[in-house]
């Protein structure tokens, strides 16, 4: 069905929540601003950061680049290790790996902060590379992540390439590159916001990825 398949890293394959919004709660009360709720906070997970801070917070562009640096500071110091894998994931991975597809993860989170929550869980053995943005990068999407992805790996045709995520953020990114989506309702997303996106599936667990690969 598919030959090439980009995994998101946060809600996808690890259960962020905990680690994302702790930290931004810390930079919010840093920066003397308003406390945000669970509900708001949860919407940390996905957009860039600065997106977040100026959108959510009505941070000022020097703000948010300021809470930018406070929030990696403590995400980088703690909260990257408050977020275990996804029960039955390393299963699918080792599955899908099994099938001969050819995995790589694909986040907007800055690369060596990944890199570190990778090592930690031992998951390099399944992916083929890892792609996100550099600390200087304030503000890059992910359809331009899956763009750079696409050139790491050789990709020249998208109909051979799936994005799999939680968030609206990795459908709308799939959509403007061409390719198709798996989205994932165990993660931070919900139901709604993908089939408002146009995912072009929509599974419930995790093990429905490898159903629906090998078919």
């Amino acid at each position: 069905m598919y030959k090439y398949l980009m995994f998101d890293l946060d809600g996808t394959l690890i259960k962020s929540g905990e680690g994302i919004t702790g930290s931004a709660r810390y930079t919010i009360a840093a920066m003397g601003k308003a406390e945000l709720g669970e509900e708001e906070l949860l919407k940390f997970i996905g957009p860039p950061l600065y997106e977040s801070f100026v959108g959510l917070c009505k941070m000022t562009e020097e703000e948010a680049k300021r809470a930018v640096a406070i929030y990696r500071e403590h995400y980088e110091r703690e909260g990257y290790a408050l977020a275990p894998l996804y029960e039955g994931i390393t299963e699918v991975l080792e599955a899908l790996k099994a099938m001969g597809k050819t995995l790589m993860i694909v986040t907007s989170k800055p690369y060596e902060v990944a890199e570190k929550i990778v090592e930690q869980h031992g998951l390099y053995k399944y992916f083929v590379n890892l792609t996100g943005p550099t600390h200087e990068e304030i503000t890059v999407h992910k359809d331009e992540m899956i763009r750079r992805a696409f050139e790491k790996t050789g990709i020249t045709n998208a109909e051979e390439a799936v994005m799999i995520g939680d968030r609206k953020f990795d459908i709308e990114a799939a959509n403007r590159n061409g390719v198709d989506s798996i989205a994932v309702l165990y993660g931070y997303g919900n139901r709604e916001e993908f089939e408002r996106e146009g995912a072009t599936f929509i599974v419930e667990t995790c093990e429905e990825i490898v159903k629906l690969i090998s078919k």
